[in-house]
């Protein structure tokens, strides 16, 4: 195969595969817009779960695409990458590309990367566990939401997910990925990976 075809191949797989990231992030987004407060688990782990795993992939679809890998060095690769450190992925996308982060969106790399490395496990170990996925929720919640309200009535200080909480949660996780989106943009059209660029509409024929 040609180095044309193979990047015709690369296009086609990682188009898709943004297709499968974004189903992933939109599902968390709309599960939080229809939670109330952060007391309930499912909901909790539903959330942090999906949102993980939608942005961590959009991570390594960037990766794919930047860094240009030869068929001889995929293998390596991939191996480089198999990781769900956000933190540690967002710094091998840094390595190549300029690219810049609020502290709001670096908490919360490290927030998807604490629950999904840690908490996602610690929740078998029943003789400890303690719900730590509705502790990271609410610290990140009130270190940057004002004026949050909170519900008492189960006999604890638990906040409410209220309509300026859903705001905040969304511009930060639509201002995040929209960075790493902008970034595969340009670098498709660099590298014309056309398949791409048709099926997103970034061009037409």
């Amino acid at each position: 195969m040609d180095r044309g075809n193979e990047l015709l191949k690369e296009s086609v797989v990682m188009a898709n595969e943004l297709d499968v990231a974004g189903e992933f992030i939109y599902a968390a987004i709309d599960k939080f817009n229809k939670m109330n407060n952060f007391d309930q688990v499912g909901d909790n782990f539903f959330f942090l779960y999906h949102l993980a795993v939608g942005i961590e992939r959009v991570q390594k679809i960037l990766l794919v695409i930047i860094n240009d890998v030869e068929r001889d060095e995929i293998e390596d690769f991939l191996e480089k990458i198999k990781s769900h450190n956000h933190m540690m992925l967002h710094g091998k996308i840094k390595e190549k590309v300029n690219i810049s982060f609020s502290k709001e969106q670096n908490d919360l790399l490290n927030l998807l990367s604490e629950f999904y490395n840690a908490e996602r496990y610690a929740r078998f170990n029943f003789f400890s566990y303690n719900f730590k996925d509705r502790d990271l929720l609410t610290e990140y919640v009130q270190k940057y939401c004002k004026n949050i309200s909170f519900d008492y009535s189960l006999c604890k200080k638990t906040p409410l997910n209220t309509d300026e909480v859903k705001e905040f949660f969304g511009r930060v996780i639509g201002r995040l990925c929209q960075k790493y989106y902008k970034l595969c943009k340009f670098h498709v059209i660099v590298k014309n990976s056309f398949e791409w660029l048709i099926k997103y509409g970034i061009m037409t024929l």
